[in-house]
């Protein structure tokens, strides 16, 4: 479940009820939950939505916006685990290395999205985000909402 498919729907519980009623059962419910809310709130969110059937959730750089990663994957954890849903799994992903890896599995998280690291040749590093639709400004947590001009995002500074 991509960040552009909660975007396009413009609330994270419509996309997560839309992707659950278009998908085969058999597919896992693995909800990212970290496009407009609090991490723990949108965990909450989530479980409330799609009940028993939600496999899993998955946070997705939640670094970028200076939080400690792995106290965020603890305190999902913990309210997914309040509310009955221990057998949920969390998934975590974004800019992740070998100790990230160790330190976010001790912290709870069950599996692990690593990409750029597992290059030995140079990367660039970069992110195509949805910031616009339909004219009318949009956009993740963390990021500027609405169309740019370069230079724009650094002249708000």
């Amino acid at each position: 479940m991509p960040h552009a498919l909660i975007i396009a729907f413009g609330d994270q519980v419509k996309a997560w009820k839309a992707f659950d009623e278009v998908m085969p059962p058999e597919v896992p419910r693995v909800a990212l939950i970290d496009t407009y809310y609090d991490l723990k709130m949108e965990a909450v969110m989530v479980v409330d939505a799609l009940k028993k059937r939600l496999a899993g959730v998955r946070l997705d750089t939640p670094g970028s916006r200076k939080g400690d990663f792995a106290e965020i994957v603890r305190e999902v954890r913990w309210e997914l685990n309040i509310r009955g849903y221990e057998h949920v799994k969390i998934y975590v992903s974004g800019g992740l290395d070998e100790e990230a890896v160790k330190t976010l599995g001790e912290a709870g998280a069950d599996a692990f999205g690593v990409g750029t690291s597992i290059s030995n040749a140079p990367t660039v590093d970069f992110t195509l985000d949805i910031v616009e639709l339909e004219g009318r400004p949009v956009a993740k947590r963390g990021k500027f909402g609405g169309k740019k001009m370069f230079g724009d995002v650094q002249n708000i500074w």
